[in-house]
């Protein structure tokens, strides 16, 4: 009995992973015959999705403990992935709406993923992949994270020993606000953008670098407060920081070459505006060259991080208008 029990549970356990293969196959192609998706495109396969799992369930039980339940139920967001179709891009043009480094594309209404990256699922790479990747499931979930404001409250979650506690409490009721005034979505991103050929198209994507950087931030600022508070001509507090940095858009050009942007007097940074709003543009490659330095690149890091706040402060007094 216990032979044939064993039996019929390998074969509905097979029977299983066929189906739920077959699916992702069948959604794989649809979204990429809906969009004309011109990129060969694949589903993950087993042995990729099964270690993105159980590397998202390692970041969940380490964060469990500090995250806020009226921000995020850690039980729902997982659940949630299991929900998530998961395609990868074969190709090395990236496909439209997403990044050429680490840029994903994700479409909400069918709750699937594109990842344009193939290097993402390198084993030497792996361990980081699900933290890369979290902005990506949170739009295809109709999580409101466009500006990486929830991904920037989880990494500071993860890394409350490096931010301290007071930084991720100025986080906290940033995201806490957020989320209050931004209800889950259920339909795609809509863009265009003006470039070559005017390119428009569905799906959102990003650069995690994005919400690493916001939480940076945050500290920096609560440790120089009194320096940066008179900057701004304004009486903030440090949450009153916290919450202009988490709507404040940030990216990386590894997401967009911004054709039609503007350099600054801050090397590495460039700004541009979208929907009359200012983005403010990282060098992506030069910054991943500072991560990768380690101590040696300390204050190289600090001087990037105090170039992006005094840019960002010194149109606080426009965007306030």
């Amino acid at each position: 009995m216990r032979i044939h029990r064993m039996i019929l549970l390998f074969f509905l356990s097979n029977c299983l992973f066929f189906s739920q293969s077959l699916f992702a196959d069948s959604s794989c192609e649809q979204i990429k015959s809906k969009y004309s998706l011109k990129a060969e495109i694949r589903p993950l396969n087993a042995l990729e999705k099964s270690l993105l799992q159980a590397n998202f369930s390692t970041l969940f039980e380490i964060a469990r403990p500090k995250i806020n339940s009226q921000i995020l139920s850690i039980d729902e967001l997982k659940d949630g992935m299991f929900m998530v179709d998961l395609c990868v891009n074969l190709d090395d043009q990236a496909i439209v709406g997403s990044g050429t480094r680490k840029g994903s594309v994700y479409f909400t209404k069918e709750k699937l993923i594109v990842f344009n990256s193939k290097e993402l699922f390198a084993h030497d790479l792996f361990a980081q992949a699900a933290l890369n990747m979290l902005h990506e499931f949170f739009g295809a979930l109709g999580y409101p994270d466009k500006n990486y404001e929830l991904s920037t409250y989880f990494y500071a979650v993860l890394h409350v020993k490096s931010f301290g506690e007071e930084t991720l409490a100025a986080i906290e009721k940033a995201t806490l606000k957020h989320v209050k005034n931004n209800p889950h979505v259920a339909e795609n991103i809509i863009y265009a953008r003006s470039g070559e050929g005017g390119i428009s198209g569905v799906g959102g994507g990003g650069d995690p670098e994005s919400a690493f950087l916001k939480a940076l931030l945050v500290n920096f600022v609560l440790l120089n407060f009194d320096f940066y508070n008179e900057l701004t001509q304004f009486k903030f507090s440090i949450d009153d920081f916290a919450e202009y940095f988490s709507k404040t858009h940030i990216e990386t050009d590894s997401v967009d070459n911004f054709h039609n942007s503007f350099k600054t007097s801050f090397p590495f940074l460039r700004f541009t505006y979208r929907d009359a709003k200012i983005i403010y543009i990282v060098k992506a490659e030069k910054w991943s060259e500072l991560i990768k330095k380690g101590d040696s690149g300390f204050d190289e890091r600090t001087q990037f991080v105090r170039d992006l706040i005094l840019f960002i402060v010194a149109n606080m007094g426009v965007e306030k208008k």
